[in-house]
């Protein structure tokens, strides 16, 4: 009976002392010093999520553009084939325009690939720069703020 008195006591001023911890904490509120510096980071993120998009809507538009002019040239290779008098030829050219048009698309995807790729490396870059701005410490900020990190 002794073993669980002294157990559950011991349990007891273990469980106070987490609160007491816990409530001496603080934490940067959103008018608190780093409310203006908060503010200029995301809207730093915002500009680079603009730029990400506006990358990735480009590589989309020249993708369509680069497969499009593959399809016009499939039209007219397959149309020049079927022209051929002589099966052998006309066989050899109407793969040829195949060949040449999964070519042209393969090369256009990877091209699309490694633009959105490079979008997306550059916003990284750009998110970890607006967040180092973050975590330097704004004039007037006090020890304890100066170590909050932006959660995105």
């Amino acid at each position: 009976m002794l073993k669980k008195a002294i157990v559950l006591s011991s349990l007891a001023t273990l469980l106070v002392s987490g609160v007491a911890a816990a409530q001496t904490t603080t934490s940067t509120t959103p008018g608190g010093d780093n409310s203006a510096n908060k503010a200029a980071v995301l809207a730093c993120v915002a500009k680079a999520v603009d730029t990400r998009e506006a990358s990735i809507g480009t590589a989309f538009s020249t993708k369509s553009t680069a497969i499009t002019a593959a399809l016009s040239a499939r039209r007219t290779a397959l149309a020049a084939a079927w022209a051929l008098t002589d099966n052998k030829a006309r066989q050899a050219a109407i793969k040829q325009a195949w060949t040449d048009f999964r070519s042209a698309v393969k090369t256009a995807q990877s091209d699309y690939r490694k633009a959105v790729n490079a979008a997306w490396s550059q916003f990284r870059t750009d998110v970890k720069a607006c967040r180092a701005q973050y975590k330097s410490t704004p004039v007037g900020a006090t020890q304890e703020s100066s170590g909050q990190e932006l959660s995105l």
